[in-house]
């Protein structure tokens, strides 16, 4: 995978593109946010993160904000069965996308 800049900043895109089509997206140090993911995983990670995210992210507070991300992942972690260090939709593939969608009641 070759660290690439895009729209919405760092990503890792596969080297052997069109055939393939992994793609993750990279902390502003280029660091991996995640595990690389099909245009299909991609598109469950969104739709979860959507969904995911409508617990937290529209608190103002940054303290409280963080504190609540924190909380909403451990939350993830505990339905799912996994550690919190494993609980991150960055990781996840589709199954476990689908398996968290339903246990937070937007099954696919």
């Amino acid at each position: 995978m070759r660290l690439d800049h895009g729209k919405y900043g760092l990503f890792y895109r596969c080297t052997r593109a069109p055939e393939c089509d992994g793609m993750m997206s990279a902390h502003r140090d280029g660091t991996p946010t995640g595990t690389p993911a099909g245009v299909a995983t991609r598109a469950l990670r969104r739709k979860l993160h959507a969904v995911f995210d409508e617990q937290w992210v529209h608190v103002v507070n940054m303290r409280k904000r963080k504190a609540r991300r924190e909380r909403s992942y451990r939350r993830l972690a505990r339905m799912m069965g996994l550690p919190r260090e494993e609980a991150h939709i960055g990781m996840f593939d589709e199954k476990q996308c689908l398996r968290a969608l339903a246990l937070l009641g937007r099954e696919e």
